[in-house]
């Protein structure tokens, strides 16, 4: 078991820094958020786990605050004033 643990998480480090190498650090950020609902589709798909009420409603929050931060960003690219009324670009 502890073999398998030590090969799961040098697996999961290969691949992080991998896609961070390809893809970028902000982009890999995003993909990561995505892990629990990742982790939840799998043991539904492989291990027939059924999920509850309360299980949905955390994958959509986990979604929806995916997709504002992303929302948020692409607004930081194109600049946004702030109080002042200065643009700022972030």
């Amino acid at each position: 078991m502890l073999l398998v643990s030590g090969i799961g998480n040098l697996g999961a480090f290969y691949f992080i820094t991998a896609g961070i190498r390809r893809i970028g650090a902000s982009a890999a950020s995003f993909v990561n958020m995505l892990e629990p609902i990742t982790s939840v589709v799998v043991s539904t798909v492989i291990y027939q786990d059924h999920q509850g009420f309360k299980t949905i409603c955390g994958m959509a929050l986990i979604l929806s605050s995916v997709l504002l931060v992303a929302m948020d960003g692409r607004k930081g690219i194109s600049g946004k004033s702030d109080i002042s009324g200065e643009s700022r670009i972030c």
